[in-house]
């Protein structure tokens, strides 16, 4: 069984739409630093995105630690 051609589409081009581009560019971005004793953690994944209402809601936050001491932080709030 084939999957519709909107999955098959996003499959071969896994780019991001240019509104949700634009949302990102728009976020307030920010760096992080950790002290200790808690520090960031990373996976395989590195970059989370916290999804629950999508970029557009004013909740919404990307997190990317850079490092266990260093995180780049997008969010909507100043």
């Amino acid at each position: 069984m084939e999957p519709p051609d909107i999955v098959r589409k996003t499959i071969e081009t896994p780019w991001p739409f240019e509104s949700m581009l634009h949302a990102i560019h728009n976020m307030h971005w920010r760096v992080l630093r950790a002290q200790g004793p808690s520090l960031f953690l990373t996976s395989d994944n590195p970059a989370y995105f916290f999804e629950g209402f999508g970029l557009g809601h004013q909740e919404a936050e990307l997190v990317l630690p850079l490092s266990t001491h260093l995180l780049l932080h997008c969010s909507w709030q100043p």
